[in-house]
């Protein structure tokens, strides 16, 4: 958090398992979990419309 302005980053309850993998992956990258959470939502926003036309 760079900005005083902005308020704190909000934490999120995942299963242990998928904490789990999340930290490898950033790790794995290089990267933070946060950076890893944001692209992985951002992904997901973009094609989510693409998965549900799959899914039915």
């Amino acid at each position: 958090m760079t900005d005083n302005n902005k308020k704190p980053d909000k934490h999120v309850k995942v299963p242990a398992d998928i904490h789990q993998d999340i930290k490898i992956f950033a790790a794995k990258e290089g990267r933070e979990m946060r950076e890893v959470v944001t692209t992985a939502f951002e992904f997901y926003k973009k094609y989510r419309n693409s998965i549900k036309d799959d899914k039915q």
